[in-house]
Protein backbone atom coordinates (compact mmCIF):
# COMPACT_ATOMS: atom_id res chain seq x y z
CA UNK A 1 0.00 0.00 0.00
CA UNK A 2 3.12 2.37 0.49
CA UNK A 3 4.12 1.79 -2.87
CA UNK A 4 1.25 2.71 -4.43
CA UNK A 5 0.69 5.55 -2.25
CA UNK A 6 4.58 6.81 -2.84
CA UNK A 7 3.75 5.97 -6.90
CA UNK A 8 0.78 8.38 -6.71
CA UNK A 9 2.32 10.84 -4.89
CA UNK A 10 5.35 11.00 -6.89
CA UNK A 11 2.96 11.21 -10.30
CA UNK A 12 0.67 13.64 -9.02
CA UNK A 13 4.03 15.90 -7.91
CA UNK A 14 5.32 15.29 -11.35
CA UNK A 15 2.70 15.83 -13.32
CA UNK A 16 2.15 19.13 -11.24
CA UNK A 17 5.74 20.69 -11.47
CA UNK A 18 6.50 18.97 -14.91
CA UNK A 19 3.87 20.44 -17.04
CA UNK A 20 6.47 23.53 -18.46
CA UNK A 21 6.47 24.00 -21.87
CA UNK A 22 9.97 23.18 -23.12
CA UNK A 23 11.27 24.63 -26.27
CA UNK A 24 13.80 22.38 -27.10
CA UNK A 25 11.24 19.15 -26.39
CA UNK A 26 9.04 20.80 -29.24
CA UNK A 27 11.60 21.75 -31.37
CA UNK A 28 12.60 17.67 -31.53
CA UNK A 29 9.35 16.71 -32.05
CA UNK A 30 9.04 18.55 -35.24
CA UNK A 31 12.51 17.33 -36.41
CA UNK A 32 11.29 13.45 -35.46
CA UNK A 33 8.65 14.42 -38.45
CA UNK A 34 11.23 15.73 -40.38
CA UNK A 35 13.82 12.59 -39.62
CA UNK A 36 10.72 10.26 -40.57
CA UNK A 37 10.14 12.07 -44.02
CA UNK A 38 13.59 13.22 -45.48
CA UNK A 39 15.21 10.02 -46.45
CA UNK A 40 11.95 9.28 -48.73
CA UNK A 41 12.68 12.40 -51.08
CA UNK A 42 14.72 10.35 -53.35
CA UNK A 43 12.22 7.78 -53.35
CA UNK A 44 9.78 10.30 -54.40
CA UNK A 45 12.42 11.69 -57.20
CA UNK A 46 12.86 8.02 -58.21
CA UNK A 47 8.78 7.33 -58.44
CA UNK A 48 8.24 10.97 -60.46
CA UNK A 49 10.72 9.49 -63.13
CA UNK A 50 8.74 6.44 -63.28
CA UNK A 51 5.75 7.91 -63.27
CA UNK A 52 7.15 10.48 -66.07
CA UNK A 53 8.68 7.16 -68.39
CA UNK A 54 5.32 5.52 -67.89
CA UNK A 55 3.49 8.42 -69.84
CA UNK A 56 6.13 8.85 -72.30
CA UNK A 57 5.72 5.11 -73.35
CA UNK A 58 2.13 5.77 -73.00
CA UNK A 59 1.78 9.20 -74.97
CA UNK A 60 4.12 7.15 -77.93
CA UNK A 61 1.89 4.62 -78.65
CA UNK A 62 -1.67 5.43 -77.50
CA UNK A 63 -1.19 9.46 -77.33
CA UNK A 64 -5.23 10.19 -76.58
CA UNK A 65 -4.99 7.49 -73.36
CA UNK A 66 -7.22 9.22 -71.14
CA UNK A 67 -4.45 8.08 -68.02
CA UNK A 68 -1.69 10.20 -69.87
CA UNK A 69 -3.12 13.03 -67.64
CA UNK A 70 -3.49 11.26 -64.37
CA UNK A 71 0.19 10.15 -65.07
CA UNK A 72 1.15 13.77 -65.64
CA UNK A 73 -0.55 15.25 -62.76
CA UNK A 74 0.96 12.69 -59.88
CA UNK A 75 4.29 13.40 -61.50
CA UNK A 76 3.36 17.21 -60.39
CA UNK A 77 2.22 15.69 -56.98
CA UNK A 78 4.97 13.97 -56.59
CA UNK A 79 7.53 17.09 -57.58
CA UNK A 80 5.07 19.30 -54.90
CA UNK A 81 5.31 17.33 -52.18
CA UNK A 82 9.46 17.18 -52.74
CA UNK A 83 8.94 21.56 -53.10
CA UNK A 84 7.06 21.51 -49.88
CA UNK A 85 9.77 19.39 -47.98
CA UNK A 86 12.28 22.09 -49.34
CA UNK A 87 10.26 25.32 -49.11
CA UNK A 88 9.47 24.07 -45.39
CA UNK A 89 13.30 23.41 -44.69
CA UNK A 90 14.42 26.94 -45.84
CA UNK A 91 11.51 28.61 -43.80
CA UNK A 92 12.23 26.35 -40.48
CA UNK A 93 16.03 27.51 -40.56
CA UNK A 94 14.66 31.41 -41.59
CA UNK A 95 12.29 31.47 -38.68
CA UNK A 96 13.34 29.13 -36.03
CA UNK A 97 15.85 30.99 -33.69
CA UNK A 98 14.35 33.11 -31.71
CA UNK A 99 11.93 30.91 -30.39
CA UNK A 100 14.09 27.75 -29.84
CA UNK A 101 16.77 30.27 -27.86
CA UNK A 102 13.85 31.87 -26.25
CA UNK A 103 14.11 34.84 -27.31
CA UNK A 104 10.12 35.33 -27.84
CA UNK A 105 7.72 34.62 -25.99
CA UNK A 106 6.23 31.24 -24.48
CA UNK A 107 3.15 32.24 -26.24
CA UNK A 108 4.87 33.11 -29.37
CA UNK A 109 7.06 30.17 -28.89
CA UNK A 110 3.88 27.90 -28.73
CA UNK A 111 1.95 29.31 -31.25
CA UNK A 112 5.11 29.42 -33.61
CA UNK A 113 5.52 25.47 -32.57
CA UNK A 114 1.69 24.25 -32.96
CA UNK A 115 1.76 26.07 -36.69
CA UNK A 116 5.80 24.41 -37.78
CA UNK A 117 4.01 20.73 -36.60
CA UNK A 118 0.94 21.31 -38.43
CA UNK A 119 3.48 22.36 -41.73
CA UNK A 120 5.72 19.66 -41.45
CA UNK A 121 3.07 17.07 -40.31
CA UNK A 122 1.21 18.54 -43.73
CA UNK A 123 4.48 17.92 -45.58
CA UNK A 124 4.80 14.31 -43.88
CA UNK A 125 1.64 13.63 -45.71
CA UNK A 126 1.68 15.04 -48.64
CA UNK A 127 5.23 12.83 -49.47
CA UNK A 128 3.61 9.73 -47.82
CA UNK A 129 0.44 9.97 -49.79
CA UNK A 130 2.28 10.61 -53.24
CA UNK A 131 4.58 7.56 -52.76
CA UNK A 132 1.87 5.57 -52.28
CA UNK A 133 -0.31 6.75 -55.32
CA UNK A 134 3.06 6.08 -57.35
CA UNK A 135 3.47 2.69 -56.03
CA UNK A 136 -0.64 1.64 -56.88
CA UNK A 137 0.29 3.12 -60.15
CA UNK A 138 3.51 1.58 -61.41
CA UNK A 139 2.43 -2.28 -59.90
Amino acid sequence: MKKVLSFVLVAIFTLSCGGGFDAKVEEGKILDVHDEVMPKLGEVMDLRRQVLAKATDLAESNPEDEALEGLRSLATELEDARKGMMTWMYDWAKTKTPHVSGQSTEEDQKAFFQAEMERVTKVKDDINSSIAAAKAVLK
